[in-house]
């Protein structure tokens, strides 16, 4: 019986030894050590075959990513290149070409990357033409192509083996009213791109929305909902890899999800009232745990006097009540508002021992801020924080996790704090509701 080849990508191969600058003669006595093999002249020549046609066993493929300090899922097209192997192969390329004169059009480039700190230049540089050859394996133009032939004397099939800096990602965006797909270079962009479209889908319609994230193989999902309507967004994205082929698709790194991950949580947490994170985790798991924290500090957050929380007496609300607004969709909108009623007796108390003039109300990042003016009248950044109002779910005795919470609510939220300080006699009625109780 003839036992079955193991394919990898032959040029993936070529490029993760050519990044670490070894000869495949160095390649195949290595990997002839590890797998315990006697070293002859025939080694060298295996080891070619298996660059020109792909095939080996599954064995030598684990010795060869063990020596190449690679997976084997990465010698067989499935994952990317890390960029730092990448970049730093380009910069040796480069050195050499230098070295030997180079191209006027190459010394030209590296001049205009600065004439002070040569090294630094060149890491510049490496960069430049870096991203210029991953862009190339997108759009394959001709005219692109031989300018890099002539920057870096690679020849044009050598430009084209695989490739990764900033890395292209396929995105998918399905729902009743349309659907398209694009393709983003780079993790930045994409996570800007997502949040864009999960803050213009759900806008002002985003009452009890919510955002289900999740992993499904090498893809990304996104499910965002409504809670009035029966539209669905589906966003779906993936690495991928271009070639003369087309796009294939690529496992993320974990180093993109180190940076998606919390990304896209931030941005589901700005824009939902409900979200599944990659975890499975809920939050919030039950409206009827919402409250406000209050942190009180003096002048900054390093500087904590104590805090306090907010219930707003939502055990006393009534079922029916809650069920109706679940039915029409605003089951966080009704929680806000007794929330918001208990804050004011908590709060006020405090405030109005100044006059209204005093206070700094500003929305930062997933709280509302409270400082005191600078007493010069200088900007809002001398204002020195006084009080941070959080939305939160009591998860135990003292315990406290963040849950999402839209900007627009939160603006509303400052806004009617700003109503409070602006009736009449404020400061006359500080006591009226009793004190601050810290914890």
């Amino acid at each position: 019986m003839v036992r079955p080849a193991f394919r990898i990508d032959q040029a993936r191969l070529r490029a993760v030894r050519e990044e670490q600058g070894l000869s495949q003669a160095t390649v195949a006595r290595k990997v002839a050590s590890l797998m315990g093999r006697p070293v002859t002249d025939s080694l060298t020549r295996h080891y070619q075959r298996i660059e020109d046609t792909g095939q080996t066993s599954s064995g030598y493929a684990k010795a060869l990513a063990e020596v190449l300090g690679t997976s084997v899922p990465l010698l067989q097209g499935h994952e990317n290149p890390e960029p730092y192997h990448y970049l730093q192969y380009v910069r040796r390329l480069l050195e050499e070409r230098l070295a030997a004169g180079g191209s006027d059009a190459l010394q030209a480039l590296l001049a205009r990357q600065g004439a002070g700190d040569r090294e630094e230049a060149l890491s510049y540089l490496t960069e430049v033409i870096a991203e210029r050859i991953e862009q190339v394996l997108l759009v394959r133009s001709p005219a692109m192509v031989a300018d890099l032939v002539s920057l870096t004397g690679l020849s044009e099939n050598e430009l084209l083996v695989p490739a990764n800096v900033q890395g292209f990602w396929f995105l998918s965006v399905r729902s009743a009213l349309f659907s398209y797909s694009e393709v983003i270079n780079g993790v930045a962009s994409l996570n800007f791109r997502a949040g864009e479209i999960i803050r213009e889908y759900l806008g002002d319609r985003g009452d009890d929305s919510t955002v289900r994230m999740w992993h499904d193989g090498s893809w990304t999902r996104l499910e965002i909902g409504l809670a009035r309507g029966r539209d669905t967004m589906h966003v779906d994205f993936t690495r991928c890899l271009p070639d003369a082929a087309g796009l294939r698709w690529a496992m993320a790194s974990w180093r993109d999800r180190f940076f998606l991950e919390p990304a896209l949580t931030a941005a589901a947490y700005a824009s939902a009232d409900i979200v599944t994170g990659f975890d499975g985790t809920t939050a919030p798991a039950d409206p009827r745990r919402l409250r406000f924290v209050i942190g009180e500090y003096a002048g900054t957050y390093e500087k904590v006097i104590g805090k306090t929380t907010v219930d707003g007496d939502v055990v006393a609300m009534p079922e029916s009540l809650r069920e109706s607004a679940a039915k029409d969709g605003f089951t966080r909108r009704l929680f806000m508002n007794w929330l918001t009623e208990g804050l004011r007796a908590t709060l006020m108390p405090r405030l109005g021992t100044r006059p209204p003039s005093a206070w700094l109300l500003r929305v930062n990042g997933a709280g509302v801020e409270i400082s005191l003016r600078d007493s010069r009248g200088r900007d809002g950044i001398f204002a020195e924080l006084q009080y941070q109002i959080v939305l939160t779910e009591e998860t135990g005795a003292g315990e406290f996790d963040p849950v999402p919470v839209r900007e627009k609510d939160l603006e509303g939220l400052r806004q009617q704090i700003a109503n409070w300080l602006a009736e009449p006699d404020v400061a006359g009625r500080a006591e009226e509701t009793g004190g601050f109780e810290n914890v």
